[in-house]
């Protein structure tokens, strides 16, 4: 894998993870507490 690729999947994966995050507060609305265990949060 060269330098190119790892950077459009290392972009990918923060996307990704930045729609899931907000997804994830609009829809649940999580409290701090649980925000703060959340694994993809960024």
């Amino acid at each position: 894998m060269d330098y190119g690729m790892g950077f459009i999947a290392f972009s990918a994966i923060i996307v990704i993870r930045a729609i899931v995050v907000v997804y994830m507060n609009n829809i649940l609305d999580f409290t701090p507490q649980q925000y703060e265990y959340y694994p993809l949060r960024i």
